[in-house]
């Protein structure tokens, strides 16, 4: 049996923030990719909708416990998942710069000047 392509590729677009803010309220608790913590510089959302998804289960059976009052809870929460992504979120910030800016073609040009490369071979043969 053949097949014949139907249309074109099609990608989804990216949501992303460069802060994580409002993940929770009053019943709600948002994860991954629907509180916008994909990668700002890569795209990537595996690692953060899993990684966020365990703090949520953490946070969840600290309310259901009793352990925690749900207000504190879903702080606490939000709090661990700006800890564990904005630095990762931080440096994607930095990156973009120097990617738009055109910075990276200004390092790159003067890197690749004879003297600068003379110089990186002295500091590699001395290593």
């Amino acid at each position: 049996m053949l097949s014949t392509e139907v249309g074109s590729w099609k990608g989804h677009p990216i949501s992303y923030a460069m802060s994580i803010t409002r993940l929770t309220s009053p019943g709600r608790i948002v994860v991954g990719e629907a509180g916008r913590m994909t990668h700002p510089a890569t795209a990537e959302g595996i690692y953060q909708g899993m990684h966020s998804g365990m703090l949520a289960a953490l946070a969840l059976h600290a309310i259901l416990s009793g352990r925690v009052d749900p207000a504190r809870g879903l702080h606490d929460y939000e709090a661990a998942c700006r800890k564990a992504f904005a630095t990762s979120f931080r440096g994607a910030i930095l990156w973009h710069g120097v990617v738009t800016t055109g910075a990276l073609d200004i390092v790159a040009g003067l890197l690749n000047r004879p003297a600068s490369r003379r110089l990186i071979a002295r500091c590699m043969a001395n290593m």
